[in-house]
């Protein structure tokens, strides 16, 4: 597979569109002192083929919808690298959601990205945490999305 085609499959994989989302805060026996950890699942539908802006480098965006619901609840933006001696590309996603941003990191394969929260904005700024995207298939244009957070 040429790169650029790796490319465009890995950006199109980790497209995250946020198909539903759902937060859920985890139970109320937990201690005063501990945060609590919130959910936002979301489905990731490409909404542009993305572009190559370099060899090794690609750019997109996504619409995303509820996976309950299907409704839109937000857009994304990323741009990514894809290294070619280990087949892997890292992305960096900024998740515009009602009430602010997401930015995380993922590094993985067409259908499976695992990573890290970096920031938050609004009602999420301060936030930790960790990020995973899997999609059905190298080509498919939608990819769930699943953000944990405290």
């Amino acid at each position: 597979m040429r790169t650029s085609t790796r490319i465009a499959a890995a950006f199109i994989a980790l497209g995250t569109a946020a198909a539903g989302v759902t937060v859920a805060s985890s139970g109320s026996a937990a201690p005063q002192h501990a945060k609590a950890v919130h959910t936002i699942r979301l489905v990731a539908h490409s909404s542009t083929d993305g572009a190559g802006t370099g060899p090794r480098s690609f750019v997109g965006a996504d619409t995303d919808r509820s996976p309950r619901t299907h409704k839109i609840v937000g857009f994304d933006a990323i741009t990514g690298t894809f290294n070619q001696a280990t087949g892997k590309a890292t992305i960096i996603a900024a998740f515009a959601l009602k009430g602010g941003t997401i930015e995380a990191r993922f590094q993985g394969t067409a259908t499976s990205f695992r990573g890290r929260i970096l920031n938050g904005t609004g009602r999420y700024a301060g936030i930790s945490g960790t990020a995973t995207a899997t999609s059905p298939t190298q080509n498919s244009p939608i990819t769930h999305v699943t953000l944990r957070y405290s």
